[in-house]
């Protein structure tokens, strides 16, 4: 197991705080990034999504860079997580009402 140190920028009514979450797993950060295109997007647009991947997973876990996933590889993870997330099951919350969250890449 191993903890993954990234800086998230989150904003509430009152201003925005740069916070630094560590988490144990990958499919930890893309529940994170799926939340955050949520809020941008609503819905979810797979090859939108992947040209994105860049803007919410840090560089250093994308491989090419040192990571152990690729671009696509992300943009599956992402997607799954979306996917499952309340927030795309249930369409009765709009992207207002979820925490506004921006990874810090």
């Amino acid at each position: 197991m191993f903890l993954l140190p990234i800086r998230i920028r989150v904003s509430r009514l009152l201003g925005s705080q740069l916070r630094i979450f560590y988490f144990y797993q990958e499919e930890d950060l893309a529940i994170i990034a799926a939340q955050q295109y949520y809020i941008e997007h609503n819905e979810l647009n797979v090859q939108q999504l992947a040209s994105l991947i860049p803007s919410y997973i840090p560089d250093h876990l994308i491989s090419g860079r040192g990571g152990k996933r690729d671009l696509n590889g992300w943009a599956k993870e992402v997607g799954k997580a979306f996917s499952r997330s309340y927030f795309s099951k249930d369409k009765t919350v709009s992207p207002q009402r979820v925490s506004h969250i921006r990874i810090i890449a």
